[in-house]
């Protein structure tokens, strides 16, 4: 089906890339952004160096879904369309009025959306101390005080401006004895920022005050939140490109300690920093702790730090089936979703290198490279069905970012896939549904009450699954705030139990299957 989607990506030119922002972004959102229960997917472009700045510079796209199942640009009439140097973005209702706003990353100005409830946004990022001027990468809000108003980190990069980017041969580097764009290691990295909600929607720099700027800066690429010791509040797992990952943990008042490498998600099993990209969160191992899906540079396996309980971790990604396989790719967005809506977290991992110049023969790598699809085989062991579901059926691409989200409200998770200098890959699920029934859970945010970090579980028999709401994940994007389960063949779920730190647990039971239920946030 053409979806109408002809959007394509810009980042500097595909033939040669002068400077290392040229390699990154392709971010997306897939949100309902006007409450119809079916997404919307926004997706960010950079431009050329000769075109930035110029009315002919390229722009975001906003795509709707139209009554014939088509999608249209409406980017422009809801003022969205930015020009930038676009990274990524995330997605949250900041000012809790019951809809969803979101924050776009550049290399400038970052931007603030405001939901106006009615097709368009406002931009608000200067307006509410939150456009973070710099070279901005990967962005999540989370509640870190546990006051019901989310809060915003922000990765940031390189330390570079437009006006002190190098002009000269510094900016090349040499890779396997080719002439490349530098970086990052010899490039002056840049300090993550920290910004708290007043309660109002609107923020302060909390940078220095709680222990984010007492590191030392990194190339920052993708935050996550989540309760990473089971204590009740929102720890923060940061992805660093070529240094040691971080994992801030929380002291329940949103003062945090950078732990790491204590915890085990520092470092590679061997000891080495990998160059860390995409991430996503999921209980691949049922014990109500969320375990760390990351990707990684090229001869540097993707990982899985399976939980062992308290905050601690381990990367199980050879047991698990896909640590070899990934090794010799550039990995960038990663997703944890239920293909085929049998009950488990499949894996999906988008794959692309950075230096056009990795097609020169003799190399054993290509600039494009293919996409990979796991299945789960119960637990956290995970098959290649990538050529299995079609995957292979189109030429590998330079991919990003992905996502997911049900695109045309079948019950079934649809996955799209961000290409750097191209269009996207739309991939829409036709079987999930067909053989196997499913629930959908949304949570509705109330005045002092917020659906990002609240964990949704769904009890059938003696299976569990849990979801986690969040915001930011894979690289630079942003899934479904929606909660999506499979279910195989159980058509009715005993009980759904919402837990956020504000609240009382939200209990309801004996739930038809095949259907979205919107439950909102309140003590019942």
């Amino acid at each position: 089906m053409d979806l109408g989607i002809t959007f394509v990506h810009h980042s500097g030119v595909r033939e040669k890339k002068d400077y290392i922002f040229e390699t990154k972004g392709g971010g997306l959102l897939c949100v309902d952004l006007d409450g119809d229960d079916l997404p919307e997917l926004y997706f960010v472009s950079a431009t050329t160096l000769d075109l930035r700045e110029t009315p002919e510079s390229p722009r975001n796209a906003l795509y709707k879904r139209q009554p014939d199942g088509s999608y249209k640009n409406i980017a422009k009439q809801s003022g969205v369309d930015d020009p930038g140097w676009g990274m990524g973005g995330c997605a949250g209702d900041i000012d809790n009025d019951g809809d969803t706003d979101f924050y776009i990353t550049n290399f400038g100005e970052n931007r603030l959306y405001i939901n106006r409830g009615d097709g368009t946004f406002s931009e608000e990022a200067r307006a509410r101390s939150v456009d973070c001027p710099g070279m901005s990468t990967g962005s999540a809000f989370g509640d870190a005080d546990g006051d019901g108003w989310l809060d915003l980190y922000v990765c940031n990069y390189i330390d570079w401006t437009w006006e002190n980017i190098p002009q000269g041969p510094e900016r090349y580097g040499n890779w396997r004895g080719l002439s490349v764009h530098a970086g990052p290691r010899g490039l002056p990295r840049a300090q993550d920022r920290f910004y708290h909600n007043r309660g109002d929607g609107f923020f302060e720099d909390w940078t220095q005050k709680n222990g984010v700027g007492k590191v030392q800066p990194q190339y920052g690429f993708q935050p996550v939140w989540f309760d990473a010791d089971g204590d009740g509040d929102h720890d923060i797992f940061v992805a660093n490109d070529s240094c040691p990952n971080y994992l801030f943990i929380n002291d329940g008042k949103g003062m945090f300690n950078e732990d790491g490498f204590l915890r085990g998600v520092a470092y590679s099993n061997d000891g080495g920093e990998q160059g860390s990209m995409g991430v996503d969160l999921g209980d691949l191992n049922g014990d109500g702790l969320f375990d760390i899906v990351m990707t990684a540079w090229a001869q540097e396996n993707n990982c899985l730090f399976l939980s062992q309980g308290l905050g601690f971790f381990q990367d199980f990604a050879f047991t698990a089936g896909f640590g070899s396989i990934t090794t010799p790719c550039v990995g960038w967005g990663t997703v944890l979703f239920d293909y085929d809506n049998d009950g488990d977290q499949d894996l999906f991992f988008a794959n692309g290198h950075v230096f056009p110049e990795s097609n020169h023969p003799g190399l054993g790598t290509s600039y494009a490279q293919q996409d990979f699809l796991f299945e789960n085989q119960g637990g956290f062991q995970f098959k290649n069905v990538t050529q299995d579901v079609g995957l292979t059926s189109s030429p590998a691409r330079i991919s990003r970012s992905a996502t997911v989200g049900d695109l045309d409200g079948d019950g079934d998770l649809d996955l799209i896939v961000q290409n750097l200098n191209e269009t996207p890959a739309v991939w829409l699920n036709e079987g999930g549904s067909q053989s196997n029934h499913w629930l959908r859970v949304r949570c509705q945010s109330t005045a002092n009450c917020n659906p990002i970090g609240s964990t949704i579980e769904i009890h059938t028999g003696d299976a569990v699954q849990r979801r986690l709401i969040s915001s930011g994940s894979s690289v630079f994007s942003q899934k479904e705030l929606t909660a999506h389960f499979g279910l195989g063949d159980v058509d009715r779920v005993d009980k759904i139990i919402i837990k956020n730190n504000r609240l009382d647990d939200i209990i309801i039971k004996n739930v038809n299957a095949d259907r979205l239920i919107t439950v909102e946030l309140k003590n019942q």
